[in-house]
């Protein structure tokens, strides 16, 4: 009995260590409109990275249950159920089935190998973008969510994919 509290305990705590390194990454932040350029992707890489998809999946939603709840915890300080609802949300959401991805990826593939772990990125991102893109377009139409809510953050997502695969594979 102590034992399986203990492991809970453990795993519950390293969600939370989890969850508090993306709303820190969140708030490194350039504002652009309507989407902002954060480092919450690279943080859930990395985080799904070392937990694995049930850990990483865990602090995703004790992130985005915090936010939602309205803690400050979103890009720029922001919270609240408008910003999972709005045309930003999609992106919001998708960090679940990244986690999931990523963390799913890596516990069968591993991080040592720098190019297979750039390309378990590139397969969460993927699915992050679209999340994200069919939400905002649910807001201002497919042509504008590619132009503003895509198209701008495809080469920093590939900067973001490179510095994860360095230092993942490191580890």
């Amino acid at each position: 009995m102590y034992l399986s509290a203990k492991i809970k305990s453990d795993t519950f705590t390293k969600a939370l260590i989890g969850g508090i390194f993306i709303a820190i990454m969140s708030q490194i932040s350039i504002p652009m409109n309507p989407v902002p350029f954060t480092l919450q992707t690279l943080s859930i890489l990395l985080t799904s990275a070392v937990l694995g998809a049930s850990g990483s999946v865990s602090a995703v939603c004790l992130y985005l249950t915090a936010g939602a709840c309205g803690l400050p915890v979103f890009a720029n300080f922001s919270g609240g159920i408008s910003a999972l609802i709005g045309p930003t949300g999609g992106y919001l959401i998708g960090f679940i089935p990244l986690a999931y991805i990523i963390g799913k990826l890596t516990e069968k593939f591993g991080t040592k190998d720098i190019l297979v772990t750039y390309v378990i990125g590139m397969c969460g991102v993927a699915v992050l973008m679209l999340c994200g893109y069919l939400q905002l377009a649910y807001f201002i139409g497919f042509e504008k969510a590619y132009l503003f809510g895509v198209a701008p953050f495809l080469g920093i997502e590939c900067l973001k994919l490179a510095i994860f695969s360095l230092i993942a594979s490191r580890k």
